[in-house]
């Protein structure tokens, strides 16, 4: 059996895609880790449409609106000590129990290009490491 549908996830609150799935075929569509989580949902369309009209075209007109534009849903993890230890994709507003979220008990701080190495105080904010070289 061959694929004839694909399934999109978008954020429910911001409306952006989140991810594609083009499976080998339809039954992967059923998988537990293909399905929508907290404060995501899911839109199985026939592939044809999303040949002719892409992802964020459909899920806007599902939405009946476009994702909010200007909107980062990009985070940085941060540690007990300030370190960042990770970026994630992440809307926390949709986690009911934060304390189930796979970085329980570290902070989630929206930030555009902070990454591993980078450090972060509620006071200065972020800082990036210095560079190895100068000419970066």
């Amino acid at each position: 059996m061959s694929a004839s549908k694909i399934a999109i996830c978008y954020s429910a609150a911001l409306g952006t895609v989140r991810w594609v799935l083009v499976p080998d075929d339809d039954s992967e569509l059923e998988h537990s880790w293909h399905q929508a989580g907290h404060g995501e949902r899911r839109l199985v369309v026939p592939i044809g449409q999303y040949i002719a009209y892409g992802a964020q075209a459909l899920v806007n007109e599902v939405t009946g609106r476009e994702a909010k534009p200007g909107i980062d849903d990009r985070f940085a993890v941060i540690d007990e000590h300030g370190e960042v230890i990770a970026a994630i994709i992440d809307d926390p507003t949709c986690h009911p129990d934060m304390s189930r979220h796979p970085y329980a008990g570290h902070r989630l701080v929206q930030h555009a290009d902070a990454t591993r190495g980078w450090t972060h105080t509620v006071e200065g904010g972020f800082v990036a490491p210095p560079s190895a070289d100068p000419g970066c």
